[in-house]
């Protein structure tokens, strides 16, 4: 919901609306009242009670003197005003003055009825007033005063006044002696005087106004003793008397602060009246002010309801601010800004809780005069709900309004802060229109706030005040109005640079700041270039570039021309020279950028790689705030240095450290905001410009590839295809086989029509591709001129760095080296296509064709590359049936007519001993290495290497099996040694073998079982006494065999038995678990769900019914 401004709620009175009173026109002159020459406000009575706030005192006041005038209970015959708050005393002796002449027609005004009511009375006794207007009577000319009939009469004393109002000629002759003696009549007569109306059957009233004033003339002209006696003699007749009331101002406005004669007279007469014992009313409170001032500004405001929808969106606004505790806010809510509205409590509390205390400021008559003058200036124009320091505000052509010109003429020095102001408010509107956020001139407002706060002189406002006066209902944040004061502080020259974070002042004396600023203004030609270098360090400072990339941007700081960046491969980024571009659009290039992107020299060489080339530059606007950045810090440090520093306050000493400190840092975040544009190398090899758009939590190359991403520039995704000669990226010259790597990316950094080279990688990537994928070959010549290179292979992007690294076209190219997964068949780059078992070497050799597979610099490359993966047994060559692969040479076999297979299976140590012994190959127990690789081979149906016999020989004999004959044969033998001669003998003394067989109980293990159980096919055959008794002689060692059924919980034991066993001797073991499950019913179902769990430990093996 909008919510109005104070002026579209509330109507100005008509009297008021549109015109400048003087205060005169705010003076509740009673003297002229008298003599009906008030104005309507004051001298008809229907205007006056209309405009009048019956106050709680106002009302007490009322109740004493009516009811004491007509001699009822509650009445009080003297009464002394007091104007210790917000004056009001002249209104309120003119509200009993009018109350005793009230015309019949005014007892139903409700103003009148309320007063009456309070009062108790019907209507107020017939009343005979006597009034004297004491800054009307002078000491030497005295006061024309009024009889009851009206007449005339100059008279020179108070008691010829006092005598002729109430009694006309006839009691004033009874005094002519002490008129024309100047001695006051004592009290017998002063009661004749006082009681005269009496015998009329009307009341007596005396009204006094500001009898100290009079009371000083006097005095100075030796005449003050009668006016005691006066006073003396007046107080004591009205408390003798009934139906008489004496309602007296002593005080005249601003006698509290007069010399001493003033203070003498006025204590005296205080005492005479205090003798008497009078009862004491201040008319005007703190609380009764917004009233007053409501009833006497305004005929028309919003109702009940509508104000407290205003005021509880003020008051919500006001939760912005930090720290307000809940006390805080049921103050305001309930006892503040809805009894002030329509004005900012705030406003009308410093008005009358710090001006008042300025000689010159009038109270309530100067206070009604000051907001009616602001409210003329303010309407049509305040933006505000409330009255507050926005309506001292002056319109755009004004240094200030009218209504703040006379608050400064109240002050003590009213040219001293008319300058003051007028500076600060200069300062205020130069903040305001560099904020966006600040749009209802809220610094003005804060200047102007200050200046109230800061009267009488060396008073001071607290932040949190001043923010309430701040804060409207439309500010949705207080952080920038935060950030706006702190810097209105900081540039300010009459802000009290010595209170403490909390407080606000203005004070009539320079600041440290205005020091500073003519520091700024008087700069020597040294001091200046001390300005340029703290620019250019900062620039130096600043990152253009993300630490993960330095590596790979070069960057120029403080480019002054074409000879400041190199012109090489790379990605360069010049930072230009603090001095102002002049920039007009996108396109727009000026002379000393041309020639950046142009050329290398002063002489004009051109420039080659002008693609990789970024160039940053300062804003014409934000440049020269730089600059007066710079200057600042300077000035500060010149300042610090000086002798002034010792003779300032520790406070303002620590702000100028402070300063320092906070402005350096400030410095970095402008580098960044000045250099705003950047000028790039376009596809259609024109140079443009790009606006930077301040990202501070990105470096000035980080937002220059955002932008260059969104133009659709940067190399983000590279097919490696897009290399090759056909790629369509035209990298390649039309006949070209070879091109050099460093060339490739050099193309990249030199034509704009390719895209930006942010990241290497992917280039390096997309090279490292193709030659794993076998699409170019990768060649590099080393220093001594040899050659190396690589094809279908995965290597180290490092090698790509080699100034000699070239990329050649498969038909192009020879090969030097071989990956080995070339040759290795089911790899990822093998050559073995189709799959097959074996490829002979021509076969494979022709497969180096040039076409899709480059062609071998020679065979011997090939046979090498054999050699060596048959040396590594990664690959077996069979050549005349001869099997190799292993440690031995085949260098001086043919290779060309060999056979080329994966190696075979290794030889396990009871194919060489036990399956080798029976089947006769241990003849006598003796067999030869040729003859176990013949029948290994045999069996196999494929050659097996003799290398291959090494490893099962070489255990068979460490576990005492065999032993080499003769024994002094070194073993394992050389490489290259042939051991196909070699023979070795079966040790006589065999080991046993057990074989533990689990059976059921009842049931044997036959010696076919246990062969059965070894894998081996035995037919049943009778054996003659000769062949068992040869087998005997044969067989070394007896096997054991014993038959074991244990249960589930003893297999726990089989580990101890077995180990038990060992103790016992080296035994070679023979393991083998007979499982019998035993259960009625027994389905298919279960029986497969066993199978399944046994498939998980032996995959062979399957359950079978019994």
């Amino acid at each position: 919901m909008t919510i109005k401004n104070w002026w579209e709620n509330c109507l100005l009175r008509e009297e008021l609306d549109g015109k400048t009173p003087s205060q005169e026109e705010f003076v509740a002159d009673i003297w002229k009242v008298r003599l009906g020459d008030a104005l309507p406000v004051y001298q008809q009575q229907d205007i006056f009670f209309d405009r009048t706030y019956a106050s709680p005192d106002l009302k007490k006041l009322v109740r004493f003197v009516l009811r004491r005038l007509s001699n009822l209970t509650g009445g009080k015959t003297i009464i002394r005003t007091q104007i210790a708050y917000g004056g009001g005393k002249s209104h309120a002796m003119l509200t009993v003055f009018h109350l005793c002449t009230l015309k019949p027609e005014l007892f139903q005004n409700s103003t009148v009825k309320t007063f009456l009511e309070f009062s108790k009375i019907e209507r107020p006794r017939k009343t005979k007033i006597a009034i004297l207007p004491f800054d009307k009577f002078d000491v030497h000319e005295g006061l024309e005063v009024y009889g009851p009939n009206n007449e005339k009469k100059k008279v020179m004393t108070p008691w010829g006044a006092l005598a002729f109002q109430l009694g006309g000629k006839n009691l004033f002759q009874r005094i002519i002696k002490h008129e024309k003696s100047g001695i006051s009549p004592a009290q017998p007569i002063m009661e004749e005087i006082l009681s005269y109306p009496h015998k009329n059957n009307e009341s007596t009233l005396i009204i006094i106004d500001e009898a100290s004033i009079y009371g000083r003339s006097l005095y100075m002209v030796g005449k003050f003793g009668p006016f005691k006696d006066f006073f003396q003699y007046l107080t004591q007749a009205a408390s003798a008397l009934e139906n008489t009331v004496i309602v007296a101002t002593l005080l005249h406005t601003g006698m509290e602060r007069a010399d001493a004669v003033g203070k003498r007279v006025l204590t005296e007469l205080t005492q005479i009246f205090d003798r008497m014992g009078p009862e004491t009313i201040e008319p005007i409170k703190h609380a009764d002010v917004a009233e007053i001032l409501r009833r006497r500004l305004f005929r028309k405001i919003p109702s009940e309801d509508e104000r407290k929808q205003i005021v509880n969106r003020v008051i919500a606004s006001w939760e912005l601010i930090p720290n307000l505790s809940q006390i805080d806010r049921e103050k305001y809510l309930e006892d503040r800004v809805y009894k002030s509205y329509p004005f900012h409590p705030d406003f009308i509390d410093v008005l009358y809780g710090r001006w008042i205390e300025l000689p010159k400021f009038q109270r309530t008559r100067g206070a009604l005069q000051l907001l009616s003058i602001i409210l003329n200036d303010g309407r049509n124009r305040d933006q505000n709900v409330l009255i507050g320091p926005s309506c001292l505000l002056g319109p755009e052509d004004k240094e200030y309004s009218q209504g703040l010109s006379t608050l400064v003429d109240w002050t003590d020095d009213g040219a001293t802060w008319s300058g003051i102001l007028q500076h600060e408010l200069e300062l205020a509107k130069r903040l305001e229109s560099q904020k966006l956020n600040i749009k209802n001139k809220e610094i003005e407002q804060l200047v102007v706030s200050t200046f109230l706060y800061s009267q009488p002189e060396g008073r001071k406002g607290q932040l949190n005040d001043i923010l309430r006066l701040l804060i409207h209902p439309d500010l949705q944040e207080i952080s920038s109005l935060r950030i706006s004061i702190d810097e209105w502080k900081s540039k300010s020259w009459y802000f009290d640079d010595t209170l403490g974070e909390q407080e606000l002042a203005l004070i009539k004396k320079k600041n440290v700041v205005s020091i500073h600023d003519s520091i700024i203004n008087s700069m020597t030609e040294e001091q200046l270039k001390e300005v340029v270098s703290l620019m250019e360090e900062y620039i130096g400072k600043n990152d253009w570039v993300p630490t993960h990339k330095k590596q790979f941007v070069k960057v120029h700081c403080l480019t002054r021309g074409p000879e400041s960046i190199d012109d090489t491969p790379g990605i360069h980024l010049g930072i230009l020279e603090p001095k102002p571009i002049q920039i007009i659009n996108q396109k727009h290039v000026p002379d000393e950028i041309s020639k950046l992107f142009n050329t290398t020299t002063l002489s004009g060489k051109a420039r080659t790689f002008k693609n990789g080339l970024l160039v940053v530059v300062p804003d014409i606007t934000h440049l020269p705030k730089l600059k007066e950045k710079c200057s600042s810090v300077v000035a500060w440090e010149i300042l610090k240095k000086s002798a002034d520093y010792k003779k300032l306050a520790k406070e303002q000493q620590s702000k100028i450290t402070n300063m320092i400190k906070q402005e350096k840092k400030q410095i970095l975040g402008m580098v960044r905001i000045t250099y705003s544009t950047v000028f790039l190398f376009m596809p259609n090899e024109m140079i443009e410009n790009r606006l930077l758009k301040h990202r501070m939590n990105l470096t000035h190359y980080e937002q220059i590839v955002e932008i260059l991403r969104q133009e659709d520039r940067i190399l983000e995704d590279l097919r490696s295809d897009k290399l090759l000669p056909n790629g369509g990226l035209m990298l390649w010259d039309k006949d070209a086989i070879s091109l050099p790597i460093q060339f490739l990316i050099n193309v990249f950094y030199r034509f704009p029509r390719l895209p930006f080279p942010e990241s290497l990688n992917l280039i390096y990537q997309s090279i490292l591709s193709l030659i794993e994928q076998g699409k170019i070959v990768l060649k590099i010549t080393r220093p001594d001129n040899s050659v190396i290179t690589y094809w279908k292979e995965k290597i180290e992007s490092k090698l790509l760095n080699k100034e000699t690294a070239e990329l050649i076209q498969i038909k192009g190219a020879e090969l030097n080296s071989i990956n080995d997964d070339i040759i290795l068949p089911n790899t990822t780059n093998t050559i073995w296509t189709p799959p097959i078992k074996d490829i002979n070497f021509s076969h494979l050799l022709s497969k180096f064709d040039g076409i899709l597979i480059p062609k071998l610099q020679s065979t011997k490359i090939l046979e090498e590359k054999l050699v060596e993966m048959v040396k590594n047994k990664k690959l077996c060559l069979i050549i005349e049936d001869e099997a190799y692969c292993g440690d031995f040479s085949i260098k001086n076999q043919k290779i060309e007519n060999s056979i080329i297979t994966l190696p075979p299976p290794s030889v396990k140590i009871n194919e060489v001993i036990q399956d080798a012994y029976d089947n006769n190959i241990w003849e006598n127990n003796t067999a030869k290495v040729l003859d176990l690789v013949k029948f290994i081979s045999e069996r196999r149906k494929s050659p097996i290497p003799l290398s291959y016999l090494i490893e099962p020989l070489t255990n068979a004999m460490k576990s005492n099996k065999i032993e080499l004959e003769p024994k002094t044969t070194p073993w394992p033998p050389k490489s290259n040694v042939d051991i196909s001669s070699y023979r070795f003998n079966l040790v006589m003394k065999m080991k046993t073998e057990i074989i533990i067989d689990t059976q059921p109980k009842g049931e044997s293990t036959t010696s076919e079982e246990v062969k059965s159980h070894k894998g081996e096919k035995i037919e049943p055959k009778d054996i003659s006494e000769e062949e068992e008794k040869e087998i005997e002689e044969t067989i070394p060692s007896p096997k054991l065999i014993v038959d074991l059924t244990p249960s589930i919980a003893e297999l726990d034991g089989l580990n101890e038995l077995i180990e038990e066993i060992k103790n016992e001797g080296d035994f070679t073991w023979n393991l083998g678990i007979k499982l019998s499950l035993v259960k009625e019913d027994i389905d298919e179902k279960l029986l497969d769900k066993l199978n399944q769990i046994l498939e998980l430990y032996w995959p062979e093996h399957k359950f079978k019914r019994d």
